[in-house]
């Protein structure tokens, strides 16, 4: 990355990134409290698992959103209000800001999986979702620097949330 950004673009990256991962670090501390009620629930009823899984972990996707939310106006705040030096790293912190929600919507798609005591299932989708999420951020960061990294990211967890829903949706078929 400091090919494509530069010293101070990679300590810029950095420090949003360390930001991103305090808030991300809270969604996981709340799925790990929320995880032994969805096994209980699907252990009860696995017919729609998603469904289950989103309806259960509701908690922790609204603190995701409310998170990714209020970094976001804090950061585009913060570049209006201060001076250039801090606003290249508050815009930085703004373009991640998304990450929080989009990474708790792609990890709901595991914890089902590891839900139903299926842990290898998830092994594959998972593993080309960050082969093609490091390829995207190769591309898009040589193309777009920062921002490109920032897509690179929500892209990760668009294909890795896709490639589970099939997965997921794969298995229920399977026992229909």
């Amino acid at each position: 990355s400091g090919v494509f950004l530069g010293a101070a673009g990679v300590g810029i990256f950095v420090y949003a990134k360390q930001i991103i991962n305090a808030f991300a670090q809270l969604i996981v501390f709340i799925r790990r409290v929320e995880f032994p009620n969805l096994v209980a629930m699907l252990g009860k009823d696995d017919s729609h698992p998603l469904a289950l899984t989103f309806r259960t972990m509701r908690l922790g996707l609204i603190l995701a959103a409310l998170g990714s939310a209020g970094v976001l106006a804090t950061a585009l705040l913060a570049q209006l209000m201060l001076p250039q030096t801090y606003a290249q790293a508050a815009m930085a912190v703004a373009l991640f800001a998304p990450v929080i929600l989009s990474g708790a919507v792609y990890l709901t798609f595991p914890q089902t999986l590891n839900a139903m005591g299926l842990y290898r299932a998830s092994a594959l989708p998972i593993n080309i979702a960050v082969l093609l999420g490091a390829a995207a951020t190769y591309l898009l960061t040589s193309l777009m620097g920062l921002t490109g990294m920032a897509l690179a990211e929500l892209c990760l967890h668009l294909i890795g949330s896709a490639l589970l829903h099939l997965r997921i949706r794969g298995i229920r078929k399977q026992h229909d």
